[in-house]
């Protein structure tokens, strides 16, 4: 393997890494738009899939955060957010 092709990858794989932490934190926008900014990148280095799996990842959270919300305006807050991501997929 390349040289460039490998801390392409590395660097792609910490960048996975850092957007699944800001999910499992709780952070949404902010993973949303990193992941939004890194999804070109990634289909240029052949890992557009990996966008794929964390677009899900992330719709999945959130919807279990609008089940679990108790209060309309958190619900609607959560359900904008997954609008957005689903219109950023």
């Amino acid at each position: 393997m390349p040289l460039v092709s490998c801390a392409a990858d590395t660097a792609l794989m910490a960048q996975k890494d850092y957007i699944l932490k800001l999910i499992n934190d709780e952070e949404y926008q902010s993973a949303l738009h990193l992941l939004t900014f890194s999804k070109k990148l990634w289909a240029s280095l052949n890992y557009g899939y990996k966008t794929k799996e964390i677009f899900e990842r992330l719709k999945r959270e959130v919807n279990v955060k609008i089940l679990e919300s108790k209060h309309h305006k958190t619900t609607k807050h959560f359900e904008e957010l997954l609008n957005l991501i689903s219109t950023l997929e």
